[in-house]
């Protein structure tokens, strides 16, 4: 996608074995969502106020 969106135009010829890759973009990808995530996670309980938690 990084190639795609970067480019005005694709040699499909050089990228022809993206399929041998496909597990690691994947690993990336998901890496991605989980920063993504933990960090929203992060800035959410960063947020909190204690006593809205019932731990006071």
């Amino acid at each position: 996608m990084e190639v795609i969106s970067s480019t005005t135009t694709v040699s499909w010829a050089e990228h022809k074995k993206w399929q041998d890759d496909m597990s690691q973009f994947r690993a990336e990808i998901m890496a991605e969502i989980l920063k993504t995530f933990s960090s929203s996670i992060s800035e959410r309980i960063a947020r909190l106020d204690p006593s809205d938690t019932g731990l006071t």
